[in-house]
């Protein structure tokens, strides 16, 4: 028997029979014809992948085939292929790691992840050129627990659900697909487990807990046993929180408190809304920025947002405007290279400076809100000027659409992001210029700590139960309570069980969570005593 360890993990409790997936990241000797023939060859491969693509249902593979249609993608394999001597296979996969390697750098956890969609729709494209197409999925036994080195959006659309018992991989993070898969699916995940194929083998006994980030190979039969009892424990309990799930979350002292959905594409709006969330209290629009090989047009982000709205049917979907720039990179904006991009030009100090940019996403929200209780939020305020100079953009956003007789709500509702310690400094001014705050507690602790939540080094200063932090937060609330107006967090200190109460006590109105999180969170809050 031994034990291994994550600190990234999806809740739940699973036993099973582990199930390896292997693939050999080699590319092995390939033979080179002529530039002409492996350009035409790497031609035909699109063609064959797109058409694969085009099959496929969901948001994740609509992304993929726009992926494999932006021409940065195609001109950096064919430049390849023209300039270095490369064949189409080894150009398909420098390309890979070349692209792979500019998510990674990003700083931003949720983009970051997005490096298995790049893996993903390359992986299609060398399969293609090599004619591999093998199914490792297509025999999978009932009872399994899947251990793989990295589970990518093309894995887990062939993949039978209702065989998997649990996710275990050695690469990913809690924002990976694999994740967000583990979350819908209702399935746990130990996801980043290190070393975790050299210590199993087919076939071995699994215990998975996901909830304490824990996996037994090959268990004793104490261990056996006390697993079991924790499974009955469980089930009772998974019964009581999804029946919290569509009620009322309400405090010891009898206020309700709203549990939204956090939500990066219109499918995760949907899930959320399915798992009971009060709505959505933070939508990254930059999903349509990151897909688009170009600027997204208005047309296109209406259409986006009207369906997220009707999805909500009735309840809040908070926009957050386009959150982007230094550390989460465009290559069509052409950004500068930053030092020390989080103290850059990003989010509304792009926006503020490139109007036309703005009034276009602006515009697209407003029409959208039409459909629905729709919000709009302003990430990454610093000054109470910033506020003022975007809603007077919003402002003449509305007089164009009057001109125009384009329908939208007159009073939609207009909130910012309390993530700067200059904005929770200013929260009492602030306050009387907006319709609601949002506290994101990720940049938050990161800015009055003054330590890089990606950085191991100081990971112990990266604390948002810090009494620095918790001060900070305490003045965005009591200035917020005191001009009449919401306060919510959407950092993922709402999603930390142990911070419930905390956040309760100082004053929150709402919480927003991913959406596995929602049932879990209003139980927590149900039951907590004075």
């Amino acid at each position: 028997m031994k034990t291994l360890h994550t600190n990234s993990s999806i809740d739940g409790l699973a036993r099973g029979k582990a199930f390896i997936v292997r693939r050999d990241s080699t590319l092995g000797h390939i033979s080179v014809g002529t530039i002409d023939y492996e350009l035409k060859k790497f031609s035909s491969a699109l063609l064959s992948v797109r058409e694969d693509l085009s099959s496929l249902e969901g948001d994740v593979f609509a992304a993929h085939l726009e992926m494999l249609e932006d021409p940065v993608l195609t001109e950096q394999v064919e430049n390849h292929i023209r300039f270095d001597g490369m064949g189409a296979v080894e150009a398909s996969y420098s390309a890979c790691e070349e692209l792979a390697s500019m998510f990674n750098e990003i700083d931003d956890e949720y983009l970051r992840a997005r490096v298995d969609d790049v893996r993903d729709v390359f992986g299609r494209l060398i399969a293609a050129l090599t004619g591999s197409s093998d199914n490792p999925f297509k025999d999978i036994p009932d009872g399994s627990v899947i251990v793989a080195n990295e589970l990518l959006p093309s894995d887990t659309a062939a993949m039978d659900f209702s065989k998997i018992r649990a996710f275990v991989t050695e690469k990913g993070s809690v924002t990976s697909h694999v994740s967000i898969i583990a979350r819908s699916q209702g399935i746990p995940a130990l996801i980043g487990l290190k070393g975790c194929l050299e210590e199993i083998n087919d076939g071995d006994e699994l215990l998975v807990n996901g909830t304490l980030g824990t996996l037994v190979v090959n268990p004793d039969s104490e261990s056996s046993i006390q697993f079991d009892a924790l499974l009955a424990i469980g089930e009772k309990t998974s019964e009581m929180i999804s029946a919290a799930a569509f009620g009322r979350a309400v405090s010891p002292d009898g206020k309700e408190i709203l549990v939204y959905g956090n939500a990066g594409n219109i499918d995760e709006v949907r899930i959320a809304i399915e798992r009971g969330a009060d709505g959505i209290g933070l939508f990254r629009s930059e999903f349509l920025y990151m897909q688009e090989s170009s600027l997204p047009t208005e047309e296109r982000q209406f259409e986006a947002y009207r369906d997220a709205a009707r999805y909500c049917s009735g309840k809040p979907l908070t926009i957050r405007t386009l959150d982007i720039g230094g550390d989460k990179a465009l290559p069509y904006l052409n950004l500068s290279k930053e030092d020390n991009p989080f103290l850059g030009f990003r989010a509304i100090r792009i926006s503020l400076k490139r109007p036309d940019l703005f009034k276009t996403q602006i515009r697209a929200i407003l029409r959208s809100s039409a459909y629905g209780n729709v919000r709009i939020m302003l990430p990454m305020i610093s000054t109470l000027e910033e506020v003022k100079k975007a809603k007077e953009l919003i402002v003449d956003c509305m007089a164009e659409l009057d001109n125009e007789d384009v329908p939208y709500n007159e009073n939609i509702e207009i909130g910012i992001m309390i993530e700067t310690p200059a904005a929770a400094i200013l929260a009492d001014l602030l306050a009387g210029e907006v319709d609601f705050f949002s506290i994101g507690t990720n940049d938050l602790t990161q800015y009055i700590m003054a330590a890089d939540r990606g950085n191991s080094d100081v990971a112990s200063l990266y604390d948002p139960k810090n009494q620095a932090v918790l001060r900070a937060i305490g003045m965005a609330i009591d200035a917020a309570t005191k001009a009449g107006i919401p306060v919510g967090i959407c950092g993922e200190m709402a999603s930390d069980l142990s911070a419930t109460p905390i956040l309760i006590g100082l004053g929150v109105d709402s919480l927003s969570v991913s959406a596995p999180s929602v049932a879990q969170i209003k139980y927590r809050i149900n039951t907590l005593e004075i």
